[in-house]
C-alpha cells in the first residue's frame, strides 16, 4: 500500500526488483494510477509534519478547497496498528491542528477524522517518539552512476548531513564538468541520483567512521577510515603508512575494538571546508588548512549493513542486535533537476557557492513535501 498521497491525483508508478545478491533489475514501464476524490465534508488528514513526543502527536487537517461548508465540530479517532477498536477524542472546534495525548511511547497509530455527520477521512499513520532512538536525516549521491542510474544504497555505504555531502556532490559534479577530468564515482551528473533518507538509530554514542568502497555499488565493503577521508575530517593520520598501499592512498590502521564497534553502530566523522587539494595527493601530502582555520560543514556517516534492522519488519533499533533502521519513504532528485535549479558545477568553489548548492538541493526536495523524519 502506498500512502501519504494526495486525493484526486494521478501518479505514475514503476517498480524494480532487488535480487538476492544485492543488484537491481530493470525498471518496469510506468503505469498511471489515480487516487479518488474527497467526498463532501470528508476531511483530508495530512501526513504528520510536527515532531511527536513519546506520548503525543499532532493531527493536521487540510482545508477544503471546493467550497464545502465548514463543519461545526471535529472528532479524532485513533487505534494502535493491529488493534480493531477505535478510540475517539473530541469533539473539537474546527481547526487545522489537534494534539492527541495520553499515548504509548514508540507506538504506531492509525488516525482518522470525522467532521460533523460527514464521512470519516482515510486513516493516516502517526507514531509517538521512541525514547531509545534518535532520528537522523542523511543524504547520498549515487556512485558509479551511468546513463540509467541504479537505485542508491545505504547499508555498507557512507552518507552525510546535507552541507557535508554537498561538498562531495559538488566535487563529483565539478570533476565531470571539466573537459579533461573524470569522476571516479559519477560518470554523468545529470543522470545521478541524490537520495534523502530518514534513519532511526539506537540512542548510543556514534562509532568511529569507516570508509566504504567497492567496484559494484551493491557489494561495498567497509574498512578502517582511509587517508583521504582522514584528511577531509582533519583527523589523525599517524597510523597511515605510505609503504603499505600506494602513494595516492596510504593505508591506515584501526584497533580491533574500533572496527568491531563500527560494525555494530553508525560511524561518524566531521567534514571541513576547504576540501583537500587533490593535486597534491601524489606525494601523500594533506594540503588543507589546520583545524582552527577550517570551517565545519557537518558530518559523514558510515552505515554498517550487519547492524541494520530488517526493512521488512517493525523492529526498533536496539532490539535483536540491530542498531539502525530506514524509514520506508526515501526521496530522491536527479542531477538534471539540480542543474536546472542553477546547481553550480563549474568550480572552483568557495564556501558561499557550496551553501548556494545546498539551497538548490533543499529547494528541489521541498517540491516533494513529505512527513517529517521520525513521524
Amino acid at each position: 500500500v502506498l500512502d501519504d498521497l494526495l486525493p484526486d491525483t494521478e501518479y505514475l508508478l514503476a517498480s524494480r526488483l532487488e535480487f538476492a545478491g544485492g543488484a537491481w533489475g530493470n525498471l518496469s514501464e510506468p503505469i498511471a494510477c489515480a487516487t479518488g476524490p474527497l467526498l463532501p465534508l470528508q476531511p483530508h488528514v495530512l501526513p504528520p509534519n510536527r515532531q511527536p513526543t513519546t506520548t503525543s502527536f499532532w493531527v493536521t487537517i487540510s482545508e477544503h478547497e471546493d467550497g464545502s461548508p465548514r463543519p461545526s465540530v471535529l472528532v479524532v479517532e485513533y487505534r494502535a496498528v493491529g488493534q480493531k477498536a477505535w478510540k475517539a477524542v473530541g469533539p473539537w472546534q474546527p481547526q487545522s491542528s489537534i494534539e492527541v495525548g495520553g499515548l504509548q511511547p514508540g507506538t504506531a497509530y492509525e488516525v482518522r477524522v470525522q467532521a460533523g455527520e460527514g464521512p470519516v477521512s482515510d486513516a493516516v499513520l502517526h507514531r509517538t517518539a521512541n525514547p531509545d532512538t534518535v532520528d537522523l536525516v542523511t543524504f547520498r549521491i549515487s556512485e558509479l552512476c551511468g546513463e540509467d542510474c541504479e537505485p542508491d544504497y545505504l547499508p555498507n555505504h557512507d552518507s552525510g548531513s546535507l552541507l557535508a555531502d554537498v561538498s562531495f556532490i559538488t566535487l563529483m559534479a565539478a570533476k565531470k564538468a571539466q573537459p579533461k577530468e573524470t569522476s571516479p564515482f559519477v560518470t554523468d551528473f545529470n543522470a545521478s541520483v541524490i537520495t534523502r533518507y530518514c534513519v532511526a538509530m539506537h540512542d548510543a554514542p556514534f562509532a568511529d567512521y569507516v570508509s566504504c568502497n567497492g567496484r559494484k555499488p551493491w557489494n561495498y565493503s567497509c574498512a578502517c577510515n582511509n587517508w583521504v577521508d582522514r584528511c577531509i575530517g582533519r583527523l589523525d593520520r599517524s597510523s597511515c603508512h605510505n609503504n603499505t598501499h600506494s602513494a595516492f592512498m596510504p593505508s591506515c590502521s584501526c584497533t580491533n575494538a574500533s572496527l568491531a564497534a563500527s560494525s555494530k553502530r553508525i560511524g561518524r566523522m566531521p567534514v571541513y571546508y576547504p576540501y583537500p587539494d587533490f593535486r597534491h595527493f601524489s606525494n601523500s601530502s594533506c594540503a588543507v588548512p589546520p583545524l582552527h582555520a577550517s570551517t565545519y560543514l557537518g558530518d559523514w556517516y558510515s552505515m554498517p549493513a550487519e547492524a541494520e534492522c530488517d526493512p521488512g519488519t517493525a523492529a526498533f533499533p536496539g532490539l535483536n542486535a540491530c542498531t539502525w533502521a530506514r524509514q520506508p519513504r526515501q526521496h530522491f532528485v536527479h542531477g538534471h533537476e539540480l542543474v536546472l535549479g542553477r546547481f553550480n558545477v563549474s568550480g572552483p568553489f568557495d564556501l558561499v557557492e557550496l551553501q548556494q548548492n545546498e539551497a538548490v538541493i533543499q529547494k528541489a526536495f521541498a517540491r516533494h513535501p513529505s512527513r517529517c523524519c521520525g513521524c
